[in-house]
């Protein structure tokens, strides 16, 4: 008799069951609606037993339909959004609604509620956020937590379990407290490759201190797919199962889809390096896979174990996409229901018109489709979207015409975040599509055009629930390993190649979307405040971008951070004098100095080490640290651009900037020699900045007080001012040795910045 699985995918507005076999063939499926309560745009609410009934109700459907009995089902597991439930420690609903209805005991994934408490755990500089680029998105759990520990106290002092919404089913399925690692890595700061893997000080830092022992979370989590226990007796009458089942831990939606897509080159890992999963629905989701850890700008990881043992996965992508659309039906005078029959006419129509006028259609209309924020690459949740090219056209044509132009800005927003990809090495040539978006003939078809990369869809569009299933079979007992779960269960795929043809249209609507990112930033700056006397021509006119070094520039960190590592070279018995060691190690990466340390004192820091030592440096940072002088008042007098670019790793740039009251001047605007192949004095890292901040080289200002600092400014063909005001330059006779380099101009404190660049 077949061993039959049962996979539960909960998405934003439904829910769907499959039945299936443990070889991946699926028999029967049902969906059900779920409620939401939308109090206002930026809150977003779910009453988790109304999900739990959907879930029961389209399972008995399922079940129904397939023929199989309660008996034959091995194992179930359950994929959901990353929404968060609230539960007291009777296992009852908590209100995170300001309307105080206990029903609502759930906060949706999309919900922005807690965008300042995001930007306060983006402030602490912790090493967690070099998980998520050194950003905190709202849409992660802590700051929702955090909403709810200050806005709802009344709630929060009732509360005994808090879950991620997979781990809520689990639970209620098993009566498992366990927590799957997908969830806790991802969505909660859990660093899973270290022990332990919570932080207490990040937790203590963001007012959290006791969400471990109040939310009745675990010390450590379980890999997906493990065998949580059977189905209690409730569990298994409400689903119309048998109490033999066995309950597997199980995803964020996102990630069974990636498991499906991407699972079954597990065997050969080397295929991970040029291809990417792209699960696209209400939001649109890139996840990699990779057997070393891959950090790349915006994106949210390296999490470790979160899919495959022992591979690390990272994420991108895009908060609103198929939400998107449907807003601009539902927008438009000629619009109405954004359902399948309306998308549809929609596109016939497009297909028309494109047919008609060819190029031409639509031709001047621009979209920047961040409407819910951006996600990644720029990592900025305050970013809004922007239309330009808008004429009185209120028709159903005029509708079809702004539908294929954010399709088009869709799609081009994945091709920004795997050029982010590659940029870090990971050179992608396959898409891996699943979701919604596979059923709409037109965004296929940009996937593939805009993007340039070939296309791999599953034939029956069922990838969600296919991953799924593969976590119930490895609970249920059908494979050892996800692994082999994805090898035998992999789907039937197709394939889209790009069209040649249309890559140079493509090419030319790409730029039009670069600079539209940057004209967006050039409004953002000239609506905010600023004080009279603003910067005028001066004899740095033209120049439209201000790169900062940070170490010595904007904070005066570097005599800090030398006597740490004096303090461990002594440790080590070696002896070396002050001056020295800061000319050795000024403007370098952290790799340059751990091959100095080896090569020239003969000592290897290992990981842990490193660790410590960079505990050790923050703490003299946050006790020490100050911003160097005038450097608020020519950020606030600054009428260009302004960006970071340092040799630092991004979590110490984080926390030098939180601990220097800088933090908030610099989000979305951090770059590190991680980022680049080489660091300074190579141009890399700074011919990267002016690349992604859209500037031509020559229109770039740099700010260094390193000579390799200087040197790689010199050879990017960028203006440089020699910046000697740091506590270090005297001792080191820095002005002379800048001179030497050849820098436009040496200046020994910000007010002299200033007179340069005012006149």
């Amino acid at each position: 008799m077949a061993r039959y699985l049962c996979a539960v995918d909960v998405g934003t507005s439904s829910v769907r069951v499959g039945v299936m076999d443990d070889l991946g063939h699926l028999f029967s499926s049902a969906e059900h609606p779920i409620i939401m309560n939308r109090p206002s745009a930026d809150q977003a609410e779910y009453d988790s037993e109304d999900i739990w009934s959907a879930i029961c109700v389209a399972t008995r459907a399922a079940m129904a339909q397939s023929g199989a009995s309660g008996d034959d089902v091995a194992g179930i597991a359950f994929d959901a959004t990353c929404s968060l439930v609230v539960r007291d420690t009777d296992g009852r609903p908590v209100s995170v609604s300001l309307n105080g209805q206990s029903r609502w005991d759930t906060i949706a994934w999309l919900d922005h509620r807690a965008m300042g408490e995001a930007e306060e755990c983006t402030d602490t500089g912790h090493r967690a956020l070099d998980c998520m680029s050194g950003v905190m998105s709202p849409e992660m759990q802590l700051p929702k937590l955090m909403w709810l520990k200050r806005h709802l106290p009344q709630s929060w002092a009732r509360v005994g379990h808090v879950f991620d919404l997979a781990d809520f089913l689990a639970w209620k399925a098993s009566g498992s407290d366990a927590r799957s690692q997908c969830t806790l890595t991802t969505k909660w700061s859990y660093l899973a490759h270290e022990e332990p893997g919570w932080q207490p000080d990040f937790l203590a830092a963001v007012g959290l201190d006791d969400l471990l022992t109040r939310g009745a979370l675990p010390a450590r989590a379980v890999p997906p797919g493990s065998d949580l226990g059977p189905l209690t007796e409730t569990a298994a009458r409400d689903l119309g199962l048998s109490v033999r089942c066995r309950v597997g831990a199980g995803f964020v939606d996102a990630y069974a889809g990636a498991l499906c897509m991407l699972g079954p080159y597990g065997p050969t890992p080397a295929e991970f390096e040029r291809r990417v999963a792209l699960i696209a629905g209400t939001s649109s989701c890139i996840m990699t896979f990779s057997g070393k850890p891959i950090v790349f700008r915006g994106g949210w990881g390296p999490h470790f174990g979160t899919v495959l043992p022992g591979c690390w996965t990272s994420e991108g992508g895009q908060s609103a996409s198929g939400a998107l659309l449907d807003h601009i039906i539902r927008w438009h005078s000629a619009g109405g229901e954004p359902g399948a029959a309306l998308h549809g006419r929609v596109i016939n129509r497009i297909m028309e018109l494109r047919e008609r006028d060819g190029e031409a259609f639509a031709a001047r209309l621009h979209v920047l489709p961040d409407f819910h924020g951006n996600r990644t690459p720029l990592a900025d949740p305050h970013a809004l979207g922007v239309i330009s090219g808008l004429n009185m056209d209120s028709s159903f044509d005029g509708l079809c015409a702004l539908y294929w132009r954010v399709s088009v800005a869709l799609a081009l927003g994945i091709r920004h975040v795997l050029d982010a990809l590659r940029q870090e090495g990971h050179m992608v040539e396959t898409l891996h599509v699943t979701g919604g978006h596979t059923k709409n003939r037109l965004l296929m078809e940009l996937y593939a055009d805009a993007t340039g990369c070939e296309l791999v869809t599953a034939e029956d569009g069922n990838a969600m629930l296919l991953g799924t299933a593969m976590a119930a079979a490895c609970a249920g007992g059908s494979y050892p390993t996800l692994v082999d779960a994805a090898v035998a269960m992999q789907p039937r795929t197709r394939r889209r190649s790009p069209d040649p043809a249309m890559a140079r249209r493509y090419a030319a609507d790409y730029q039009v979307f670069l600079a539209m990112h940057e004209q967006r930033r050039e409004l953002d700056r000239l609506i905010e405040p600023r004080p009279a006397g603003a910067i005028g021509q001066g004899r740095f006119a033209g120049k439209r971008l201000v790169i900062f070094d940070c170490d010595g520039v904007l904070v005066d960190s570097e005599l800090i951070a030398v006597g740490v590592l004096m303090e461990y070279l002594r440790d080590s018995d070696v002896t070396v004098d002050r001056a020295t060691l800061i000319t050795e190690v000024l403007g370098r990466n952290n790799a340059y100095v751990l091959a100095l340390l080896r090569d020239r004192y003969g000592i290897d820091v290992d990981a842990t080490v490193e660790r410590r030592l960079q505990e050790r440096l923050f703490a003299r940072f946050r006790a020490e640290l100050k911003p160097m002088p005038g450097v608020h008042r020519l950020l606030d007098r600054l009428n260009v651009p302004y960006c970071l670019a340092s040799s630092s790793a991004v979590r110490r740039i984080n926390a030098a900037l939180a601990f220097a009251g800088l933090a908030d001047r610099f989000i979305g605007k951090v770059f590190s020699a991680s980022m680049v192949s080489r660091g300074k004095p190579a141009p890399d890292l700074f011919l990267h900045v002016a690349k992604v901040m859209g500037v031509e080289p020559r229109d770039c200002l740099v700010i260094e007080d390193s000579p390799a600092g200087v040197e790689a400014a010199r050879r990017a063909n960028m203006a440089v001012i020699g910046f000697v005001g740091g506590s270090h330059a005297d001792s080191l006779s820095l002005r002379a040795t800048l001179t030497a380099l050849g820098p436009d101009a040496i200046c020994s404190g910000f007010d002299e910045v200033l007179d340069l660049v005012a006149g």
